[in-house]
């Protein structure tokens, strides 16, 4: 039966780190090539809230159901 000594494990343990590494930088690098750079999102606050730093946390509260109520929906679960 093969032993394998401590200096053959660690080089095995290295050699793989080095080559996982190199091939993570290489799909990187080609995942970067084929996806455009550009943002297609960019976030803007929604109208009708106010500065939360200038508001009491109570009216902003207010504002922000008032401006995205209509787009959320009733959900009732029971247990």
């Amino acid at each position: 039966m093969y032993r394998l000594s401590a200096r053959q494990i660690f080089l095995i343990a290295l050699i793989s780190g080095v080559f996982a590494a190199g091939m993570v930088a290489i799909v990187n690098g080609l995942s970067n090539r084929f996806q455009p750079s550009t943002v297609a999102f960019t976030e803007t606050p929604a109208a009708g809230i106010s500065d939360p730093a200038t508001s009491t946390d109570e009216q902003n509260n207010i504002e922000v159901y008032r401006t995205l109520s209509p787009g959320v929906v009733f959900i009732h679960s029971t247990s």
